[in-house]
């Protein structure tokens, strides 16, 4: 039969089990626990890292492909300098929202509203393009035109110079050595002056 000593030694050492088991339980809960959001915690991180990397490639791709638009229409993008930056504003706001891992979403929003900025100013720099081009052409062909103008105005002025000096030379001919020749007709007896007219050859020259 055991003393009131060994049950009192028994129950205190069963508590003690009891309490060093509900421990063990506690810690291993909380290891899994803790384990679980380091686990949630770098998963998040590692998305959140694939995320901003996206964002960052995107974000370069419409400021690389607006560089390349602005240096291929050379001074044209000079006429549309105020959304150029608007465009660059925007840009370095999605900068700092990346480099600060800013809500993804409200990056992507902003990124959407950019590219549709940037589309526009494609859009108007392209018809800029479009009239500036068509301008040339009009005026390369009104430059032919007066051209040919001035050309066919330089021949009537000569034609007109080389005309008036025929003019001028034939009203200073003369007619001399006006001889006249007497010639009987068959059918009568009447007679008739025929005249001819003799210009010196170094006159004719002159034509």
């Amino acid at each position: 039969m055991e003393t009131p000593e060994k049950k009192l030694n028994n129950k205190t050492y069963k508590i003690i089990v009891a309490v060093l088991a509900l421990i063990i339980i506690v810690l291993t809960w909380q290891l899994i626990v803790t384990k679980t959001t380091v686990h949630t915690f770098t998963i998040e991180k590692e998305k959140a890292q694939t995320q901003n990397s996206a964002l960052q490639h995107e974000l370069d791709s419409l400021l690389t492909e607006h560089d390349k638009i602005k240096k291929e229409y050379g001074n044209l993008s000079g006429q549309l300098s105020e959304k150029d930056s608007i465009i660059l504003s925007k840009a370095d706001e999605i900068q700092k929202l990346i480099a600060t891992q800013a809500d993804y979403y409200k990056i992507k929003r902003k990124l959407e509203y950019l590219r549709g900025i940037t589309q526009g100013y494609v859009s108007q720099i392209d018809s800029l393009y479009t009239v500036n081009r068509a301008l040339k052409n009009e005026n390369v062909e009104i430059k032919d035109k007066f051209e040919k103008e001035q050309v066919k105005t330089t021949e009537l002025t000569k034609d007109k110079e080389n005309l008036s000096e025929k003019v001028s030379l034939a009203s200073t001919l003369k007619a001399y050595n006006i001889k006249g020749v007497p010639v009987r007709l068959k059918s009568g007896g009447k007679a008739e002056i025929r005249l001819f007219i003799y210009v010196l050859p170094a006159l004719m020259k002159k034509f």
